[in-house]
């Protein structure tokens, strides 16, 4: 199925506000660009210098150099979606609009009916597939109390979905400054918070644990462990968030 479409990005070079239109070939129905704009921003959030605009172009895995490139989203004439995301550097919000394109021989001009204006969190929300039924129990260092706060999700917990949902939680941190476990909480309000971890752990599909170190040169931060197998508790990974997010954020 080819339903070829513009994406309109917000960019910055050196906090000077831009856009950017890309024309993206393929299948670009809202379920197949809610996926781009998943990976778009684990990118985004694994990173410190990108712009959502270079997090779009390196989750396709495609060189800038080899990216179309266009001036509007009226340039092309077999467009059937266009999307036009803005973003605020400063709030870390977004607003994206989603327009269907309808295009009928006997029309001079395309008829743009938009059908979704919101977050850019929503729509993936709303376009993405279901997530699976794989459990996980999060274990998060308080920063402010020192002491760990654990969060249960019954479903959505594959190393994927969770690259999803601690990018999430990782934006919010940066954004507002909060704890993570504060950030966790607030990005995701269908989870629980687990009173008895030890339980739960061995019931649970995987377990994420963020904890606290100092290197030896003491610099200070934080570290991911994944495991698999509920009881077994196989390590999987282990490494910072980031590089969580940037390995297993992509689809």
């Amino acid at each position: 199925m080819s339903t070829p479409a513009t994406y309109k990005i917000h960019d910055w070079i050196e906090d000077v506000d831009s856009d950017l239109f890309l024309y993206v070939a393929g299948d670009n129905t809202p379920q197949k660009a809610a996926v781009k704009f998943r990976n778009m921003l684990n990118m985004y959030h694994a990173t410190y210098d990108q712009s959502p605009a270079d997090a779009f172009i390196a989750a396709e895995r495609t060189s800038p150099f080899k990216f179309s490139f266009r001036h509007n989203h009226e340039q092309d004439a077999d467009t059937a979606y266009h999307y036009s995301l803005e973003f605020s550097l400063h709030t870390q919000s977004s607003l994206l609009t989603a327009e269907i394109v309808q295009r009928r021989w006997w029309r001079k001009k395309p008829f743009i009916r938009p059908f979704f204006r919101g977050s850019v969190e929503e729509f993936i929300h709303r376009y993405s597939s279901s997530p699976s039924l794989v459990t996980g129990l999060y274990k998060i260092q308080d920063e402010k109390s020192q002491g760990e706060v654990c969060f249960y999700s019954d479903h959505g917990n594959t190393p994927q979905e969770a690259a999803f949902k601690l990018a999430l939680m990782h934006g919010l941190h940066q954004a507002t400054h909060s704890a993570y476990s504060e950030a966790f909480s607030q990005a995701h309000q269908d989870v629980e918070i687990e009173d008895r971890p030890s339980e739960i752990s061995g019931a649970s599909d995987y377990l994420y644990t963020l904890e606290p170190f100092t290197d030896e040169e003491g610099w200070k931060g934080f570290i991911l462990k994944a495991y698999a197998d509920g009881n077994n508790h196989r390590l999987f990974f282990e490494g910072c968030l980031e590089e969580f997010i940037q390995i297993f954020g992509k689809n």
